[in-house]
């Protein structure tokens, strides 16, 4: 870590203040919309607990020499790998901290299963577009999309869950009279976004989503067992 006891930090008032502003109108805002509903703003716990972690040193290079023929390549397995790294922190990692749950657990499931297929997508149109010859992949990417759960898209709840909103784009409150109830996750959001789902089979068909996405890329991907570095 850098020294910093000796250096004079000059901030800028007018930008500080500006972002202040800025902050102070968001935590306002959600204040404002959650107290017009007669919601009561609510926090996270979780389990404190130390988990074991392992690394191990991974030559991409080496380790997909006999697909590599060009940067575009190298680059593309790279990206697979960053998918993959951005699916297991959730699923092998935090959800060990899990304890209870007002909503956030479902959030950070639910947009890194969306952002995880999109990314999916792009990788398949790009084998497509670009006449990419990695046949296996794209096999088992094509197999995953084709019978990936469907039913957990809905754009208006997805868009609550990056935005952190009760609202659609046009400002219309999206949870119904006849789910809303502050005494479960997100007040109704999800049973009124998702017929006859509730908040629980949602996050847990979310979670399955997302385990199915890591065995998928971890199996193509197949990184050689061997000896693991404790951190």
């Amino acid at each position: 870590m850098a020294n910093t006891l000796g250096v004079n930090f000059e901030p800028i008032p007018l930008e500080l203040r500006s972002y202040g502003q800025h902050c102070g109108e968001i935590v306002a805002d959600i204040f404002i919309r959650f107290s017009r509903q007669g919601l009561d703003g609510k926090g996270v716990e979780s389990h404190k607990q130390s988990l074991p972690l392992y690394y191990k040193d991974f030559n991409t290079n080496k380790h997909f020499s006999s697909f590599i023929k060009n940067d575009d390549d190298k680059m593309l397995f790279l990206y697979i790998l960053h998918i993959l790294s951005f699916v297991n922190f959730p699923v092998k990692l935090l959800r060990n901290f899990e304890k209870d749950d007002l909503g956030w657990w479902l959030r950070n499931y639910y947009v890194t299963y969306h952002y995880a297929k999109r990314r999916m997508i792009d990788i398949k149109n790009h084998l497509d577009n670009n006449k990419v010859r990695l046949h296996r992949l794209y096999q088992v990417i094509d197999r995953y999309l084709s019978n990936c759960d469907e039913s957990l898209t809905n754009s208006q709840f997805r868009n609550c869950m990056m935005h952190y909103d009760l609202c659609d784009k046009n400002g219309v409150f999206l949870i119904s009279q006849e789910h809303q109830d502050d005494s479960v996750p997100l007040f109704g959001l999800v049973e009124s976004c998702f017929k006859g789902v509730s908040y629980a089979q949602l996050k847990a068909n979310a979670l399955y989503e997302l385990n199915v996405i890591s065995d998928v890329l971890s199996d193509w991907v197949s990184i050689p067992a061997g000896n693991k570095i404790k951190f």
